[in-house]
């Protein structure tokens, strides 16, 4: 870790239409690889509840979230749920895979394998 940032490696860069076989450093913030680690644990986690969705989404900025905030979104059946968590818990996760971001995680996975009201 160097100056607060990731380097995950990405090999054979597409330029220009060319694979051009050199590997690039591209820093992410602790805040972006707990967004990836969110992601891939929802996915984990919703499998293991036998539920399929048809995406899952992490953001944070934008119109509907500032900055401080990842917006987690679920779309089951047609019909997308989310969370938000602050940008303190994010970044916990991409240091620890336990804790109470996990729980709140395992939370809402349990509300969506609630039936949807007729």
């Amino acid at each position: 870790m160097q100056g607060g940032l990731s380097k995950y490696p990405l090999r054979g860069l597409e330029c220009g239409g060319l694979l051009t076989g050199r590997t690039i450093e591209l820093p992410l913030s602790a805040f972006d690889i707990g967004k990836l680690k969110l992601a891939a644990h929802v996915r984990e986690e919703l499998e293991r509840a036998g539920i399929a969705a048809q995406a899952i989404r992490c953001k944070s900025g934008g119109t509907h979230t500032n900055s401080n905030t990842a917006r987690i979104m679920v779309t089951i059946d047609g019909v997308e749920s989310h969370m938000d968590l602050t940008a303190r818990e994010v970044e916990d996760c991409e240091a620890i895979v336990a804790g109470d971001t996990w729980h709140v995680i395992s939370e809402f996975i349990g509300r969506l394998k609630m039936p949807r009201p007729p």
